[in-house]
């Protein structure tokens, strides 16, 4: 073994031991699941904030739905039409 693996392997046998021990770090552990104590967890989505406002949510389905709504589904059905036929009525668009 590497002294790189014996390191990271006596440090996790360290941090095993001092949860067993350490009665502040076990009652962590059983409280919360990890031996720091509690973890607090913050989620977000990344958008621009103009997108999240309330004014603007009209205008965010009406985009979404052209895109996800129209063009999308032309586009799937344009490609499937280029692919089994040659000659169709969207080989003109491309």
């Amino acid at each position: 073994m590497s002294s790189l693996a014996d390191s990271y392997l006596m440090f996790g046998s360290m941090l095993i031991w001092l949860s067993l021990t350490d009665e502040t770090i076990r009652k962590n552990y059983e409280d919360y699941g990890h031996p720091d104590g509690r973890q607090e967890i913050s989620m977000g989505i990344a958008l621009p904030r103009w997108i999240v406002e309330a004014q603007n949510n009209i205008w965010v389905l009406g985009v979404y739905g052209l895109l996800f709504g129209i063009s999308l589904p032309a586009m799937v059905v344009c490609s499937f039409q280029i692919i089994s036929r040659p000659f169709s009525l969207c080989r003109a668009w491309v």
